[in-house]
């Protein structure tokens, strides 16, 4: 089954896991999983992380999505992972990326199929939900174009010397505001607030 497809027929069934008093439990797995880079016992913290996202999915009787999800992260995630141990690299490592992503994805997978738009505008705020659906793609486009346009002009950025992106970022800052403040007035235009 098409794990997309089963996210938004979970989300239009409105199961008791959707009720906005989990938001909280939700939105704090999806920090600690991506926090979760930073702790010494990595393995352990995103496999339970990812065993909580899938046993809440599971008690609420949304196992397609878990299944779907299983499938697409195996068919993806699992090949990555084989040409990684076949060309060398350390096995340890790779099990420790696969369960900070599995955690990270089943994590994300809980909060988009659980929790419905209204939850969403009302948590955040409309204008910020609006604002990060309508910005992602450009954010990293802007970015990949700032950066190419100043190796055009001869400037390299290199990661040894990470002052060497401040030109850039600030070049992003000042795209990114203009961005925002189009949106900010198109928001307006349409009578929001």
């Amino acid at each position: 089954m098409n794990p997309l497809k089963a996210i938004i027929e979970e989300r239009e069934r409105r199961t008791r896991a959707g009720n906005p008093g989990y938001t909280v439990l939700k939105l704090s797995l999806i920090i600690l999983s991506v926090l979760s880079i930073f702790f010494p016992e990595k393995i352990l913290i995103t496999t339970s992380i990812s065993l909580a996202s899938i046993l809440i999915l599971l008690f609420y009787g949304s196992g397609s999505i878990v299944l779907g999800g299983i499938s697409l992260f195996l068919f993806t995630i699992g090949p990555i992972d084989a040409m990684s141990l076949y060309f060398g690299a350390e096995p340890s490592r790779v099990v420790e990326v696969t369960s900070y992503t599995f955690s990270t994805m089943s994590s994300m997978t809980l909060f988009l199929a659980t929790t419905s738009n209204e939850d969403m505008e009302t948590l955040f705020g409309r204008n910020f939900v609006v604002y990060i659906y309508s910005s992602i793609f450009y954010f990293m486009i802007s970015f990949s174009n700032i950066e190419d346009s100043f190796k055009s002009r001869g400037y390299e950025a290199k990661l040894r010397k990470p002052w060497s992106y401040v030109p850039v970022l600030i070049a992003y800052i000042y795209a990114l505001s203009e961005k925002l403040s189009r949106i900010d007035e198109s928001i307006e235009a349409r009578g929001a607030e």
